[in-house]
């Protein structure tokens, strides 16, 4: 699958039950079920690495075919409208935002009645591989609420291991012709997430994918850790104590987050502990300190083989 083709949701796909995958979902083969493949090529055909197969794509010629250009008139107004938008920002030369201390941007406001569409999540029951399963949904104050049960359990179906795991992705930022676009935190120095949770340990990543094959997996990863309660509590997470990891795994050599390269936001819950979850959640948000000058948190030791 090309990076550059696009996924279009049709007309069955759905936000907020169970699972929040917009696509029509067909029937499963075992080779399917299967993403795992990937790992015996020499590269990485698709940026999912094969855990989006069920979703149909449309090739990004055929929307602009003739009878596609009529169907989606207000698209391509949209669409040309941001361009213009985009183009006489980048005419203007704006300079760098400059940040006084306790700035503070909002990412996600849940607040925001905007906000509330395109959260999506997905479990390992999605793709056969387990029995969890998540739903996100909006309260009647106003925050979204990331709830599910996690089962570790796996399918017994002669190949998978493990399992016990559920996601929520934010929305992306997008461009004209809803292109996805990185976000610019370049100055800030913290995440800010106001959160209500059950007292269990959930992962906040950040995609970075990055151009080529070997990094459209990579992520910045940091643990929220929930009091439970009715109390909200607000983290403070400095970007410099996120850690690198590729596909769920703790890479050896680490460095330093490039603000500018965010694609989007995640939240994973996989500690280990069977049953009911619950995180409510009323925004995402940066912020920067000042006072706070580290870079990086994690020191990297060379070692010297005076044998070459």
């Amino acid at each position: 699958m090309l990076p550059w083709r696009l996924a279009t949701a049709t007309a069955s796909g759905v936000v907020g039950r169970r699972t929040g995958l917009v696509g029509r979902r067909t029937s499963w083969s075992p080779l399917q079920r299967a993403p795992a493949r990937w790992a015996q090529t020499f590269y990485e055909p698709d940026e999912r690495g094969g855990y989006r197969s069920f979703i149909e794509y449309e090739n990004w010629y055929d929307r602009f075919r003739l009878s596609q250009i009529k169907a989606r008139y207000r698209w391509y107004l949209r669409g040309f409208r941001t361009l213009g938008q985009e183009l006489r920002k980048y005419a203007r030369l704006d300079p760098m935002e400059y940040l006084r201390h306790g700035d503070v941007r909002m990412v996600h406001d849940l607040r925001n009645a905007a906000e509330h569409d395109s959260w999506i999540v997905t479990a390992d029951s999605d793709y056969d591989q387990g029995r969890s399963w998540g739903e996100f949904s909006i309260t009647q104050h106003q925050t979204g609420v990331f709830s599910g049960i996690l089962n570790q359990e796996p399918v017994k179906d002669g190949h998978t291991k493990a399992a016990g795991y559920v996601n929520l992705r934010a929305p992306f930022v997008l461009r004209s012709f809803d292109r996805i676009d990185l976000h610019d935190w370049q100055g800030y120095t913290h995440m800010v997430v106001k959160l209500r949770g059950d007292g269990r340990t959930y992962l906040l990543n950040l995609n970075v994918p990055g151009t080529f094959d070997v990094t459209w997996a990579d992520t910045y990863n940091y643990p929220l850790y929930t009091r439970g309660g009715p109390y909200w509590q607000i983290e403070r997470i400095p970007f410099s104590k996120f850690f690198f990891g590729h596909k769920g795994r703790i890479q050896d050599i680490q460095g330093a987050l490039d603000l500018q390269s965010v694609r989007n936001i995640g939240i994973t819950l996989a500690d280990g502990v069977d049953g009911p979850f619950r995180l409510e959640i009323e925004y995402i948000a940066v912020e920067y300190d000042e006072n706070y000058t580290e870079e990086f948190a994690y020191e990297m030791y060379g070692v010297v083989d005076k044998y070459h």
